[in-house]
């Protein structure tokens, strides 16, 4: 767990888009 907030510190874009695409994926699961 410590590896993936060292991630989203490092990479807080890639982090972001991530995110972005995980909630568009549970939109269109709806």
């Amino acid at each position: 767990r410590k590896i993936l907030a060292d991630l989203a510190m490092n990479q807080p874009e890639h982090f972001a888009q991530l995110v972005a695409q995980a909630k568009e994926a549970l939109e269109k699961g709806k």
